[in-house]
């Protein structure tokens, strides 16, 4: 019996469902109670996509003596996994309503009721479930994260800090502890927040690229160069790290490297926009402009004319001698003008345009 199982298991993890499901067959023609078989029954029925009757079998594993919360939870991730979120949604708050919901049943209940944008029935959900489990770190965590998404931060954050005095080695926290600050304007406590996040987990790329912006945001270009070299040394293909490194080489005045650089962001993301902005700017900083036309008009028409792609397109149309084109960007770029981090240069360029 324990080896009918074993093989059930293994041919299903192998993929050859049809072998799983006639050891299983046979096994519960043996001992058609036993909570273990009608369980691995359900996972190659869910495999199978046969969702109904996988969920008939999670039901015989709980009436054979199986953990009713840990396969209600896997029926409920069952279900989520094939689009069923109505059906997921009954399990949670079956599991809720009587009272045997763990922590991640209402963590998952909360995130189901949260795209559906039932934000105040989420909340309930979470601070129930810090009731419930007051020395949790999940539970703080949950919450906090959940009042974030709600814009209330400064809750979120005490939240987020009783989750790390209960878990201060976990870097998802971490990171939104720094997120969470940034986003109440402490940029200096985000970056502090950042760097013991990267002390945590120092070989993560995208936490040194996270801890870079905020340095560069803050004005650090040096520092920022710095992670951004780190972070390529890691990763040499990392897409944001050598489009960013390159925009700090175009600022700095070295534009051979920027151009390099740009060149190998674009063989990993062809399509980018930012990307594409990037290249056309560092080709025009070199004297390369033809080549940077074409750059910046792919940027422009990818990126849906985002505004600062539109100004930089402007401004090689002026240095080719083609100003009416230039003045057409110009006017495109300054009706968003909120979004242009160049914002008083494109002002001054269209003036001195439409004085002649």
């Amino acid at each position: 019996e324990q080896a009918l199982l074993g093989f059930g298991r293994a041919y299903r993890e192998a993929g050859d469902l049809t072998k799983s499901l006639d050891a299983l067959e046979k096994l519960l023609t043996l001992k058609p109670d036993w909570s273990s078989a009608n369980y691995q029954m359900a996972e190659t029925q869910a495999s199978m996509d046969q969702i109904n009757v996988a969920a008939e079998y999670y039901s015989k594993a709980i009436e054979g003596g199986g953990n009713p919360i840990d396969i209600k939870n896997r029926m409920a991730e069952v279900y989520l996994s094939h689009g069923r979120v109505e059906d997921a949604l009954s399990v949670y708050q079956e599991l809720r309503s009587s009272g045997s919901a763990d922590i991640r049943a209402y963590g998952e209940l909360a995130t189901l009721l949260q795209g559906r944008e039932q934000f105040t029935d989420a909340e309930s959900v979470l601070q129930e479930a810090l009731q419930k489990f007051p020395e949790h770190p999940e539970a703080h965590f949950k919450l906090g994260m959940h009042l974030a998404l709600v814009k209330n931060y400064t809750l979120a954050l005490k939240q987020l800090e009783k989750a790390r005095e209960l878990s201060p080695t976990d870097p998802r926290i971490q990171k939104a502890i720094s997120l969470t600050a940034h986003r109440l304007g402490n940029l200096d406590r985000a970056i502090a927040e950042a760097e013991q996040l990267l002390s945590l987990v120092p070989d993560s790329a995208g936490d040194r690229f996270y801890l870079a912006t905020l340095v560069e945001e803050l004005g650090d270009d040096s520092k920022a160069r710095e992670l951004y070299e780190a972070l390529l040394a890691q990763e040499p293909k990392h897409v944001g790290g050598l489009n960013n490194l390159a925009n700090l080489l175009i600022k700095a005045k070295e534009p051979e490297r920027a151009v390099e650089l740009a060149r190998r962001a674009t063989l990993e993301a062809p399509d980018n926009a930012a990307v594409l902005d990037t290249a056309g700017w560092a080709l025009f900083h070199r004297g390369d402009h033809q080549r940077a036309l074409r750059r910046l008009e792919s940027a422009v028409e990818k990126g849906q004319g985002r505004p600062n792609h539109r100004y930089h397109l402007a401004v090689v149309y002026h240095q080719l001698g083609q100003n009416a084109k230039a003045i057409e960007q110009l006017e495109l770029a300054l009706e968003r003008g909120a979004e242009i981090s160049e914002l008083t240069n494109a002002k001054e360029l269209i003036a001195k345009l439409r004085r002649g």
